[in-house]
């Protein structure tokens, strides 16, 4: 009887790390639970070894714990994904754009000039189409820092015949200010209270200052929103963190910004193409590709298996060269 209790409590013990490991991720900013989690199969394949070579239960227990623990967390993160790839499909049939659930080489060329690579990062959830007589995609982007910093966005970009140097406008903060202060200095205009409300930043200060000329900077003091744009390599893109703002309002901040930098795409009715933004279908797929905790499970319960395997192999022969060698045998 106590050898059952102390499976039961080691088990306990070990579910509930797992789940508390990817519910903090979550809270963390981590678009899924369930990020790293072959290393915690891993680590249960080993529990489970050791566990049952030294006839410790509650070793054992807390081996099948995090195993079951794992496996909740991919059908959760799983489960989540579906949940939020229908809401995108909806959103994009609202809306009159396609849904495609993965980015072409298009927009995958497009994005690292505008927004932060990180260590990793992820464009998800692409709608595309016309949005007032405009082309335009509407993305989420996330990135990953080291594991430990999270950040999340929505975006959308609309084509226009740009180049040069990106020219990135912000908004003022604390961090900012205490930046300049420190020698790091935006990009200023002369205009104390467009100076004072945005940060600027390029590598080509006279070509920012030619894009933002006083009509585009009127237009952007008369915007609360809370949105940052980028003007860059093939066109413009609004960003804001995820959820911020709806997305039909970003989309019209984006062509409303698309035609106050560039006013003949709005009076001469000039339109640039709707792009191709996936490889294989502008359409609705019955069951996006992203939804797979089956075989995520699969996986991980052969990762976990596979470990409990090398490890006894392993432990085999060591145990069978100090024997043979004459330094002891079990």
């Amino acid at each position: 009887m106590s050898a059952a209790l102390a499976f039961l409590a080691g088990a306990i013990v070990g579910g509930l790390f797992v789940l508390g490991a990817g519910w903090f991720l979550v809270l963390a900013g981590s678009r899924r639970a369930d990020r790293g989690v072959g290393w915690i199969f891993a680590g249960s394949g080993l529990l489970l070894l050791v566990g049952v070579g030294g006839g410790q239960p509650a070793v054992v227990g807390a081996g099948a714990g995090a195993l079951a623990g794992s496996v909740g967390l991919v059908l959760w993160s799983g489960r989540k994904e579906r949940r939020l790839d229908r809401r995108a499909m909806s959103v994009a049939q609202g809306l009159g754009l396609a849904f495609a659930d993965q980015p072409s080489d298009e927009l995958r060329n497009v994005v690292p000039g505008l927004l932060p690579a990180g260590d990793r990062h992820e464009i998800r959830r692409i709608l595309s189409g016309s949005w007032r007589g405009h082309a335009v995609m509407l993305f989420e982007y996330s990135v990953d820092n080291d594991g430990s910093v999270f950040w999340n966005f929505d975006c959308a970009f609309a084509p226009a015949p740009v180049d040069g140097e990106p020219v990135f406008i912000g908004k003022e903060t604390f961090m900012s200010r205490m930046n300049a202060r420190l020698g790091d200095r935006d990009i200023e205009f002369g205009e104390p209270d467009f100076d004072q409300r945005f940060l600027i930043n390029s590598k080509d200060p006279d070509r920012a200052r030619s894009l933002l000329g006083p009509r585009v900077r009127s237009w952007l003091l008369s915007h609360d929103e809370k949105v940052d744009f980028r003007v860059g390599r093939g066109g413009v893109m609004c960003v804001c963190d995820r959820g911020a703002t709806s997305p039909e309002r970003l989309l019209d901040v984006t062509t409303d910004f698309l035609v106050e930098l560039f006013p003949t795409l709005g009076e001469t009715g000039d339109r640039t193409a709707v792009p191709r933004i996936s490889r294989e279908r502008d359409v609705f797929p019955a069951e996006p590709r992203s939804s797979s905790p089956g075989r995520a499970i699969i996986k991980g319960l052969a990762i976990a298996v596979l470990v409990a395997i090398v490890g006894a192999v392993a432990f085999y022969a060591l145990f069978w060269f100090a024997c043979a060698t004459g330094q002891g045998c079990l």
